[in-house]
């Protein structure tokens, strides 16, 4: 992404990025006035030019992760609700869709590693909020909202610390 105000597409599975694109076309995606735009820019595109997008930012290099900014202990706190989850609260590790190294898992499930805190902050906030309602079975949406919002920076901060492998 040329901005830290945008998720980066680099690298991201091109399943994914042709959903998103979808979604966009078919006024699935309605969040904010980012939405809006992506929607102009894919209206008059075919599946295939969505299909042959998707590959290309696949094909692009990650991004790279930055420096952690947490502390030991929310470092431990956030690595345990990546991995473990939190059964108190009905919490699946994010690890579990999202793979162990924030890598993506099957299908349309985004890679988190190297993502910008901002862009995932402002997507959490959105599932969480109701604005943002393309997942499957309303699983981010449901997820998000059990979390604070400490937890979604510190989230965020531990995503970006990450090099998708």
């Amino acid at each position: 992404a040329p901005t830290s105000n945008w998720a980066s597409l680099a690298g991201q599975r091109a399943a994914y990025t042709y959903k998103s694109l979808l979604d966009y076309q078919q006024n699935g995606r309605h969040e904010n006035a980012r939405a809006t735009l992506m929607q102009v820019a894919v209206s008059g595109m075919s599946r295939q030019d969505m299909a042959d997008v998707a590959v290309y930012y696949a094909s692009l290099p990650a991004p790279q992760a930055v420096p952690v900014r947490l502390d030991a202990a929310a470092h431990a706190r956030i690595d345990r609700l990546v991995r473990r989850g939190d059964p108190a609260r009905l919490l699946t590790p994010c690890a579990s869709c999202h793979g162990a190294a924030g890598q993506g898992g099957i299908n349309e499930t985004p890679a988190l590693a190297g993502q910008t805190v901002g862009s995932f902050v402002r997507t959490m906030n959105d599932y969480r909020q109701g604005h943002r309602v393309t997942d499957a079975n309303q699983g981010m949406r449901q997820f998000a909202q059990r979390l604070s919002s400490q937890e979604i920076h510190e989230l965020a901060l531990y995503y970006a610390s990450l090099s998708k492998p």
